[in-house]
């Protein structure tokens, strides 16, 4: 007659910020390509109890051809790039209303996103207790082997709340 032994089936992903973005997901289990079951989960931010106060911080982010970190020359500013051999583009945040006194890191993350949605790139710069830095940056490369035509947007997160957010579209040579 028929055996009535259950068995357990497993799986997992790994749910860093670096590789999955906040949204809905689902899992699917299927058998001889027949859908039998599908969950629907929500990944989140992790919401931290111990994050400073920074309602009063603020920051504007702009996108730019060249930057250069040690003496803070932007050029280059624009809305639209051309995709082509060597190119970059630079994401430069200028800060605003930073607590002076502070005895905890600052994590700024920049969330690079391309024209389906998805995040290609991640950045986190912290600021340490002390650090007087006005503008912080993070860059990617927008060669023809690594981008798309389309509409972009980079992000700028303090402790998973979103500060500013910049729209910007890449065209072929």
């Amino acid at each position: 007659g028929p055996s009535d032994d259950s068995y357990a089936l497993s799986s997992g992903i790994s749910i860093p910020p670096s590789t999955r973005v906040p949204g809905n997901y689902s899992v699917r289990l299927y058998v001889f390509d027949e859908l039998i079951a599908e969950k629907k989960f929500q990944l989140k931010n992790e919401v931290r109890s111990n994050a400073p106060s920074v309602s009063n911080v603020s920051a504007s982010v702009a996108v730019y051809k060249n930057y250069d970190n040690k003496t803070g020359e932007k050029t280059g500013e624009d809305s639209v790039f051309i995709i082509k051999d060597k190119a970059r583009i630079f994401a430069v945040a200028d800060l605003v209303k930073l607590p002076a006194e502070r005895d905890q890191n600052l994590e700024f993350v920049f969330d690079w996103i391309d024209s389906d949605g998805k995040s290609f790139f991640r950045k986190q710069v912290d600021l340490l207790p002390g650090d007087t830095l006005k503008t912080i940056s993070s860059s990617v490369s927008i060669t023809p082997d690594k981008r798309q035509p389309g509409n972009y947007k980079v992000k700028l997160y303090l402790f998973d709340q979103l500060l500013s957010l910049k729209k910007f579209t890449l065209k072929p040579e």
